[in-house]
Order: C-alpha cells, then structure tokens, then sequence
C-alpha cells in the first residue's frame, strides 16, 4: 500500500499447515523479497505465491518490474559461479550455456578467488556455494556485498533448513536455492 504496488495475499500459513519456526523464517523471506521488489524493481503489481509439494516449502515472488540487465546495456547476464566442487561448477556452466541472454564469465573454487574474481570480472551475478572450507559462503557473501554493492548473489545450498536462507537474505543476498531445485528454479532465479 505504501508504495502503490498491487499485491495481494494468496493464502494464510496456518491454512497449509506451517508451525511456528518456518512461519517466521517464511515471513522474514517475504519481507525481504518484497523490500527488494520496492527499492529496485519499479514494479507495479507482485504475485506470491506458496507451495507445500512433499513437506517442503516454495515462496515465488514475481514482479513486473525491471530484472536485471547487463552491464554495458547488452542484456546479457555476466555470471561468476563460486563452488568448491569441480562437478558442481561444471553442472551450473552447462545449464547456463543452454541460456540465451546467460554466461558464465568467471568461475572461484574458494571463497579468497570469489573476492579477486569479483573485482576482475564485472559479473552481474554471483552464484555462491553457502559451504566452502576455509572462509565460508556468508562470510564471503557480505564481503562481496561490501566491494560490490551492484552485484546480486544467488546463494547456493544443500541445506533446506529454514535459518539459512533468512541468515543469508539478511547479509545481502538476492535469493536462496537448494542444490536440488531444477533447472527452471535456478534460470528463474538468476533473472530475479
């Protein structure tokens, strides 16, 4: 209302059976996307939806505001992907290369190479690993947010648990996914 953006409200948590905890971590989740949508977006309407499929839980949020756009207008989405796991990068270079207006422009294995890489690469996403030996993804996540205030960071999970992604929303980060979310989520993510 206070912004003049049209939302409104798909369900209430009690209705679809979430305790106490995650209704909180929900809320805070929510808060902060819709923070984001006002400062940065320009939207004029927001659609949330969330789901409970198999005891996990699915907040979309989705504006018909501005998403990101490349550096240099190009509309290309420059990606730096930061994981200790060869595999793992691997996996994430194959997918974006299947993405028309998506590349991959640097790739870190440790969270030392994410910060040089950060600086050298003029990235508009960074892909981060939230567990990497040494100097772990949060850390790194809000040293990146402090050299490079413009870049969005896209945290990258194996733990579903409800604390992580409110932990790392509030260091700065875009958004949150578990390494067992399709394709289309992390595609869908990235453009966010």
């Amino acid at each position: 209302e206070r912004t003049g953006t049209a939302c409104a409200p798909v369900c209430e948590l009690e209705e679809i059976g979430v305790d106490g905890e995650r209704s909180t971590a929900v809320f805070r989740l929510l808060q902060e996307a819709l923070t984001n949508v006002a400062r940065h977006a320009a939207a004029r309407r927001v659609d949330v939806t969330l789901t409970v499929p198999q005891e996990m839980l699915i907040l979309v949020v989705r504006d018909d505001g501005r998403g990101i756009v490349g550096r240099g207008g190009s509309g290309m989405i420059r990606l730096l992907i930061v994981d200790d796991h060869v595999l793992m990068r691997e996996g994430l270079k194959q997918i974006i290369s299947h993405v028309d207006d998506m590349e991959v422009v640097s790739e870190a294995g440790t969270g030392p190479e994410a910060l040089e890489r950060a600086r050298s690469c003029a990235c508009d996403v960074v892909l981060l690993d939230i567990a990497m030996p040494g100097r772990g993804g949060v850390d790194v996540l809000k040293q990146l947010k402090s050299d490079n205030p413009g870049v969005a960071v896209l945290m990258l999970s194996m733990y579903p648990e409800s604390k992580y992604p409110v932990q790392c929303l509030e260091a700065g980060a875009s958004g949150y996914l578990t390494k067992d979310s399709v394709t289309e989520e992390l595609v869908r993510a990235i453009r966010l």
